[in-house]
Parts: structure tokens; C-alpha cells; sequence
């Protein structure tokens, strides 16, 4: 549930230390990270406490593996 503290709140990137604001992208990808962090790395648990199917978790997965590659994470 978003409150009014919850919505006005910035969410600043913790990569480098930086400031900047994050894109829902970046957002988004931390936030998995830190499920599959909280789950030992199990993807099937990761997967089941975000809501989302196995098949979509190894695809966003894939996705931020091939943007690393391409230096954009």
C-alpha cells in the first residue's frame, strides 16, 4: 500500500554511491536482486515471493545479464 510519505519518498541509486534518481528500469532490477539476495539465491522462492512465474524471473534475469554486457548495468 503507498502512503503519502511512501510516494513522496526519492528512491536515489545505491550504485557508486550515487544520488541520482532511478529509473523504474534500475528500480526494478535492484528490487529483484535484493528478493533473490533475501532468498539465498533461490529462484524458485525469489520467483514465488515477487509474484512472478520462474520462466519471467530467468528472463529478467537474462535481460540484466545481457544490458552488463552491453554496459549499460
Amino acid at each position: 500500500m503507498l502512503t503519502g510519505a511512501t510516494v513522496s519518498e526519492k528512491k536515489t541509486s545505491r550504485v557508486g554511491g550515487s544520488s541520482a534518481l532511478m529509473t523504474l528500469a534500475q528500480y526494478e532490477r535492484e528490487h529483484v536482486e535484493q528478493r533473490l539476495d533475501l532468498m539465498d539465491g533461490n529462484k524458485t522462492l525469489a520467483a514465488q515471493s515477487l509474484g512472478i512465474s520462474l520462466k519471467t524471473l530467468y528472463n529478467k534475469l537474462g535481460g540484466y545479464a545481457a544490458d552488463a554486457k552491453k554496459g549499460r548495468g
